[in-house]
């Protein structure tokens, strides 16, 4: 019994879920899709992508604000922790200490401070398209943005912005990544296509097929998670294959899932 005692305790790895149209964000079990929390953030205006950085959950709200939550209890720390004028942050990507969010309506990527929320650049990419997918990903000391003006995915050095190529794929806007693999969803298509993060190369267009709407995406360990914004559900796939594990992992989500977060096992 001691010896029992004595063991580090597990949590299991929990799945969040932005509800766009429902101004929430949900809470889901990893391992069974089984709901932990369906208000477990509420109150939201526009919820988009999402971010976790340790116990810190930063959600992209589309009515003006960038909001930094507890991720263990959904506890308010900053709900206006990053504001502006015509502020509309749909996309979120963490480099470190530096986070990036897209914002539609400037066609923007700024740069800011994770810890405190203090603007680095607010300009630090322009020229990007005003349009609701402009999703983010960082891969170490690079920033990938979806979409580009020349209709893809594109590379930038994430301390300097300086442009290093673009990746052709129709709609993008949720992007991930395993290793050097960046997959990108394409709402238009119902795809997500499978990359090679380094080369700026897409190795197969049609990793997934049959996605309904897919907005981000997120990955933990070999599983790939999809928010359908089209069905109301979120489905689970295999990273390395494509294959389905269960497209019907989570389903009868009100309001339109568009960010999904995955936060791995503690120990």
């Amino acid at each position: 019994m001691t010896a029992l005692l004595a063991m580090p305790k597990r949590a299991d790895a929990q799945v969040y879920v932005s509800l766009v149209l429902a101004g929430v964000v949900s809470k889901y079990d990893e391992k069974t899709g089984d709901v932990i929390n369906a208000s477990f953030i509420t109150g939201l205006s526009g919820p988009n992508e999402l971010v976790l950085s340790g116990e810190d959950l930063y959600i992209a709200n589309d009515g003006g604000s960038v909001g930094k939550y507890n991720a263990k209890t959904g506890a308010a720390i900053s709900p206006s922790f990053i504001t502006g004028t015509n502020f509309h942050p749909v996309g979120l990507a963490l480099s470190g200490d530096d986070l990036f969010v897209a914002s539609t309506g400037e066609g923007t990527v700024g740069k800011y401070n994770a810890k405190t929320g203090t603007a680095i650049d607010v300009n630090f990419i322009v020229g990007l398209p005003t349009t609701q997918e402009l999703g983010l990903g960082a891969l170490g000391g690079t920033l990938f943005v979806a979409d580009t003006p020349e209709g893809g995915v594109g590379k930038f050095n994430a301390k300097t912005a300086q442009f290093l190529g673009v990746l052709t794929v129709a709609a993008p806007y949720g992007v991930a990544f395993l290793g050097d693999k960046l997959f990108v969803a394409s709402s238009s298509t119902g795809t997500i296509a499978e990359c090679n993060a380094k080369t700026v190369k897409v190795i197969n267009a049609n990793f997934i097929t049959g996605l309904s709407m897919p907005w981000q995406i997120a990955v933990l360990d070999d599983k790939l998670f999809v928010a359908n914004g089209g069905a109301d559900t979120v489905g689970e796939y295999n990273a390395k294959t494509g294959k389905v594990i269960n497209a019907a992992f989570i389903t009868g989500l009100p309001g339109e899932p568009v960010g999904i977060a995955v936060k791995a096992q503690s120990k």
